[in-house]
């Protein structure tokens, strides 16, 4: 017997996974909620959710205790579906919500992590390529695939598209501990600031992975700026030995006091403003450094 496509999407998370499903309907403005089920109660629900969808609800997704940090990226194009896989962000699974639109489910850690940082990461992420901002926040529910997506816009003919699924790496994506890490190091070193007045410590279980100050990042630095051209724009050369160094894992202190080293002619060309200069490089090589 053929699985069903949100069967088939549903075990892909871990057995222990509870679910809620929201189903909406845009032109009156119902909703119904299916809250807190397993998967077996959701196969039972099946029917009720098939007849709900053929009469003008759209159902949506959201996973609990699925052992891990979930983000969404909402509405996005298929070359950056591609660009994820290229970047070491690989959805975990993907979606074709509408002829021209995708959601993307990426794994980014194995480890739960505090609701703020889940958040920054997914808002840093929606930016970098080109998602919905306003759905990047992890309350946030997506398309189940089998149903049709019942927007209006969409509809032809009186059909409607059916939502696609589309298999990703099910796995947690190659960058994604690497780049929680970098955020948790912003964190710490005051260059991230998730909310006013509210103080966020990396857990104990990250602080022993942390590559400490040695030698090796000035050598490092001093290689990128070797490399480089010295002729040349040497500010975008600052930011690009800053992005390379957080890359590899050096913390930003390292950083920071290995370009006041090694850039090339700084004292003349940021007089009198040197260490504010450096802060502000470094800041944006945190953010940029995917």
């Amino acid at each position: 017997m053929k699985m069903e496509k949100s069967t088939q999407q549903l075990n892909l998370y871990p057995p222990e996974t509870r679910f809620i499903i929201k189903m909406k309907n845009f032109s009156t403005g119902d909703v119904k909620i299916l809250n807190d089920i397993n998967l077996s109660e959701y196969e039972k629900s099946l029917k009720y959710l098939k007849y709900l969808n053929a009469n003008g609800y759209n159902v949506f997704l959201s996973a609990c205790k699925a052992g891990g940090v979930y983000i969404l990226l909402d509405d996005i194009k298929k070359p950056a579906i591609d660009k994820l896989f290229t970047d070491g962000f690989e959805p975990f699974y993907f979606l074709q919500t509408s002829p021209d639109n995708f959601q993307a489910i990426i794994k980014l850690s194995d480890s739960p992590l505090d609701k703020d940082i889940q958040t920054f990461a997914s808002k840093q992420l929606a930016e970098t390529y080109n998602a919905d901002p306003n759905s990047a926040d992890i309350g946030h529910f997506f398309r189940l695939a089998g149903f049709t997506n019942r927007k209006q816009k969409y509809s032809k003919n009186g059909l409607f598209p059916f939502v696609k699924l589309y298999a990703g790496t099910g796995n947690t994506c190659t960058k994604g501990e690497s780049y929680v890490e970098r955020i948790l190091t912003g964190i710490d070193n005051g260059f991230i600031e998730l909310l006013p007045k509210k103080h966020i410590t990396t857990p104990p279980a990250k602080l022993g992975e942390r590559k400490t100050l040695v030698s090796g990042c000035g050598a490092y630095i001093e290689k990128v700026y070797k490399s480089g051209n010295k002729d040349g724009d040497l500010s975008a050369l600052d930011f690009k030995a800053a992005r390379y160094a957080l890359r590899k894992g050096f913390k930003p202190d390292d950083v920071i006091n290995a370009i006041k080293l090694f850039s090339p002619k700084l004292e003349s060309r940021k007089s009198g403003h040197i260490d504010d200069y450096i802060s502000r490089t470094v800041k944006n090589a945190l953010y940029n450094a995917i």
